[in-house]
């Protein structure tokens, strides 16, 4: 049976509390289920506000089960002070400075998980609850950006790095198999003149190879529409040198856009004749470095550490798909380089629940390649794609925005519902 998710972002929550999946998010947040069932169960009844702070519940916190089940408790028996910006901001300091540290420190990882939840919670609470202003993005000196809708409506600066997340099934793929978990599953290098819209983005996508893209493409068709953005800037002791290093990385971007770069499945950062989004946006940049006298060993200098496939056979998967590295750079590593800062994020308030399942599909897609399933095209492949087409006809019409390969949830998470939704069928290897 299959049912289509057009419900409130907590009623969703709830359904999900339901699955199986369930046990698996509350895990890699490192809390405590039935603490975060009742933080949920309390949040319901609790509304937004602009003024108390719940800086105490942060006093204490440390990074492990036990602190962070503590600072639900606090924020569940002091709800008012849950929904709020001082809490946010708290939340997403907290996140970002420890993204360096969450390759060799797994209870950050955890720590990282849960703030960005909350974050959303907070987000989607706000909207409500103050419906005539926008709480989707976030500027970190500035805050809550609320007279900005969309994500084409932010004031880039030219050079900036955005790490995004789309609505497909690869996306949510790329989020989930390599290690650690990322949000982000695609890199974008922007070029833009000061005070203007942006004029083109430089990317990386498997159908075209490296490609400009102008404004009105960056804007998108109701599918390409980023459901989550992250702002990266380069770091540079000055203005000046900052728009130089930014200015450099756009040159070379469009020199491997002139000469017709293809993409790099393959995923081989020692060969820059081809190239995937990050390896872009990395390489891009450590040319801008060298420009001013740096020198780097390879790529590996530019980033904390780089991402691994998380396991053996989705290693094996990875090869059946072309990939050959078992390592690259992914938007995640980008994101935690000391070369790069997160000035802001967007997220499409209206499909948090939407996100947060590709994540959970994401997740169950690696958990059943870890665990033998193996993956091959199914005879109704083409008629599937006819269906998720239609389905996403009505949706559309309904003024939902649908991803593509997910339109419609399924009741029980099997993999007949995953076959049927990502046009794939799984066979268990005996």
């Amino acid at each position: 049976m299959i049912r289509f998710c057009i419900v409130s972002f907590f009623v969703s929550l709830t359904a999900l509390a339901q699955r199986p999946l369930y046990l698996s998010a509350t895990e890699r947040a490192g809390i405590s289920p039935g603490v975060f069932a009742e933080f949920l169960g309390q949040s319901k009844a609790s509304g937004a506000n602009k003024g108390q702070d719940a800086a105490p519940c942060f006093d204490q916190f440390h990074d492990s089960i036990s602190g962070r089940d503590e600072l639900l408790k606090c924020l569940t028996e002091n709800k008012n002070l849950v929904f709020n910006a001082a809490t946010f901001k708290k939340l997403f300091d907290g996140r970002i400075a420890r993204l360096p540290e969450k390759y060799t420190h797994p209870e950050y990882l955890k720590t990282m998980i849960l703030f960005g939840f909350l974050e959303d919670l907070i987000r989607e609470r706000l909207q409500r609850t103050y419906p005539k202003e926008h709480y989707a993005w976030y500027h970190k000196e500035k805050g809550f950006l609320t007279d900005l809708k969309h994500y084409y409506d932010f004031k880039y600066e030219n050079g900036n790095v955005l790490i995004t997340m789309g609505h497909s099934s690869v996306s949510s793929m790329i989020t989930a198999i390599t290690d650690p978990p990322s949000r982000y599953s695609h890199a974008v290098l922007i070029e833009t003149k000061s005070g203007r819209t942006p004029l083109h983005t430089y990317e990386a996508v498997i159908e075209a190879g490296l490609m400009k893209r102008e404004y009105d493409g960056f804007k998108g068709f109701i599918h390409e529409k980023y459901a989550q953005v992250g702002v990266l800037r380069v770091t540079a002791p000055t203005l000046d040198e900052r728009k130089k290093l930014a200015q450099a990385a756009v040159d070379y971007s469009k020199h491997k856009y002139e000469e017709g770069t293809s993409y790099d499945i393959k995923m081989n950062m020692e060969d820059e004749s081809e190239m995937f989004c990050s390896e872009l946006a990395i390489v891009a940049y450590k040319k801008a470095l060298e420009g001013t006298g740096k020198r780097f060993s390879s790529y590996l200098d530019l980033v904390h550490e780089p991402s691994t496939i998380r396991s053996p056979r989705a290693i094996e998967f990875a090869k059946t798909i072309g990939i050959d590295s078992e390592k690259m750079v992914s938007p995640a590593d980008l994101q935690a380089s000391r070369y790069f800062e997160t000035i802001a994020e967007y997220r499409d308030i209206p499909r948090l629940v939407d996100t947060y399942l590709s994540f959970l599909f994401g997740e169950e897609f690696f958990q059943r390649i870890t665990s033998g399933f193996t993956l091959r095209y199914s005879a109704d492949y083409y008629v599937a794609q006819g269906l998720v087409s239609a389905i996403d006809g009505v949706t559309q019409a309904a003024g939902w925005l649908a991803r593509r390969d997910w339109a419609a949830l399924p009741e029980n998470i099997d993999s007949s519902a995953v076959r049927r939704l990502m046009m794939i069928e799984l066979q268990y290897k005996r």
